[in-house]
Protein backbone atom coordinates (compact mmCIF):
# COMPACT_ATOMS: atom_id res chain seq x y z
CA UNK A 1 0.00 0.00 0.00
CA UNK A 2 2.45 2.06 0.86
CA UNK A 3 4.58 1.88 -2.15
CA UNK A 4 1.10 2.75 -4.66
CA UNK A 5 0.55 6.27 -2.27
CA UNK A 6 4.26 6.88 -3.31
CA UNK A 7 4.00 6.60 -6.98
CA UNK A 8 0.55 8.36 -7.40
CA UNK A 9 2.11 11.35 -5.49
CA UNK A 10 4.96 11.52 -7.46
CA UNK A 11 5.81 14.85 -9.17
CA UNK A 12 6.81 15.39 -12.25
CA UNK A 13 10.41 16.92 -12.74
CA UNK A 14 9.70 20.65 -13.74
CA UNK A 15 6.55 20.67 -13.31
CA UNK A 16 5.85 23.99 -11.10
CA UNK A 17 8.54 25.87 -14.07
CA UNK A 18 6.01 24.45 -16.94
CA UNK A 19 3.25 25.68 -15.06
CA UNK A 20 4.51 29.26 -14.61
CA UNK A 21 6.34 29.16 -17.84
CA UNK A 22 2.81 28.63 -19.22
CA UNK A 23 0.99 30.97 -17.62
CA UNK A 24 3.67 33.93 -18.33
CA UNK A 25 3.55 32.84 -22.05
CA UNK A 26 -0.09 33.66 -21.90
CA UNK A 27 0.96 37.59 -21.58
CA UNK A 28 2.33 37.75 -25.10
CA UNK A 29 -1.09 37.69 -27.76
CA UNK A 30 0.17 35.55 -30.03
CA UNK A 31 -2.09 37.56 -32.51
CA UNK A 32 -0.22 40.17 -32.26
CA UNK A 33 3.06 38.87 -32.35
CA UNK A 34 2.13 37.26 -35.51
CA UNK A 35 1.40 40.65 -36.81
CA UNK A 36 4.33 42.05 -36.04
CA UNK A 37 6.32 39.09 -37.51
CA UNK A 38 4.36 39.44 -40.59
CA UNK A 39 4.84 43.23 -41.25
CA UNK A 40 8.53 42.49 -40.44
CA UNK A 41 8.70 39.71 -43.31
CA UNK A 42 11.00 37.96 -40.27
CA UNK A 43 9.78 34.28 -41.21
CA UNK A 44 10.11 35.17 -45.38
CA UNK A 45 12.63 31.98 -45.62
CA UNK A 46 11.51 30.09 -42.73
CA UNK A 47 10.15 26.62 -43.58
CA UNK A 48 9.57 25.01 -40.26
CA UNK A 49 10.92 26.98 -37.11
CA UNK A 50 9.38 30.45 -37.48
CA UNK A 51 9.75 33.48 -34.81
CA UNK A 52 7.10 32.04 -32.37
CA UNK A 53 8.79 28.84 -32.01
CA UNK A 54 12.02 30.45 -31.34
CA UNK A 55 10.37 33.06 -28.56
CA UNK A 56 8.93 30.30 -26.87
CA UNK A 57 12.08 28.71 -26.38
CA UNK A 58 14.26 31.68 -25.65
CA UNK A 59 11.16 32.00 -22.39
CA UNK A 60 11.63 27.81 -21.91
CA UNK A 61 15.66 28.65 -21.78
CA UNK A 62 15.50 32.18 -19.97
CA UNK A 63 12.82 30.98 -17.43
CA UNK A 64 14.67 27.89 -16.79
CA UNK A 65 18.10 29.31 -16.48
CA UNK A 66 19.55 27.48 -19.59
CA UNK A 67 22.56 28.76 -20.92
CA UNK A 68 23.54 26.37 -23.59
CA UNK A 69 22.31 25.34 -26.71
CA UNK A 70 22.51 21.98 -25.89
CA UNK A 71 20.79 22.53 -22.23
CA UNK A 72 17.87 24.15 -23.97
CA UNK A 73 17.79 21.00 -26.45
CA UNK A 74 17.77 18.21 -23.56
CA UNK A 75 15.20 20.76 -21.52
CA UNK A 76 12.79 20.68 -23.98
CA UNK A 77 12.99 16.55 -25.46
CA UNK A 78 12.94 15.73 -22.17
CA UNK A 79 9.35 16.68 -21.71
CA UNK A 80 7.62 15.94 -25.57
CA UNK A 81 3.84 16.27 -23.89
CA UNK A 82 4.59 19.71 -23.28
CA UNK A 83 6.65 20.78 -26.64
CA UNK A 84 3.33 19.84 -27.94
CA UNK A 85 0.97 21.43 -25.75
CA UNK A 86 2.83 24.72 -26.52
CA UNK A 87 2.61 24.02 -30.51
CA UNK A 88 6.14 23.59 -30.65
CA UNK A 89 8.09 21.15 -33.12
CA UNK A 90 10.83 18.75 -31.83
CA UNK A 91 13.99 21.53 -32.12
CA UNK A 92 17.04 20.74 -33.33
CA UNK A 93 20.39 22.44 -31.82
CA UNK A 94 21.40 23.38 -35.12
CA UNK A 95 18.19 24.82 -35.99
CA UNK A 96 18.02 26.51 -32.86
CA UNK A 97 21.47 28.19 -33.87
CA UNK A 98 20.74 29.29 -37.22
CA UNK A 99 17.49 30.70 -36.12
CA UNK A 100 19.56 32.57 -33.28
CA UNK A 101 22.23 34.02 -35.79
CA UNK A 102 19.33 34.94 -38.23
CA UNK A 103 16.77 36.54 -35.99
CA UNK A 104 19.08 38.76 -33.28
Amino acid sequence: MALQEVQTTRMIPDEPLYHSFKRNAKFIPRHQFETLVKNQDSDRYVKRFNSWHQLVTMLYAQSSGKQSLRNIQRGMEANPARLYHLGLPNIKRSTLADANSRRS
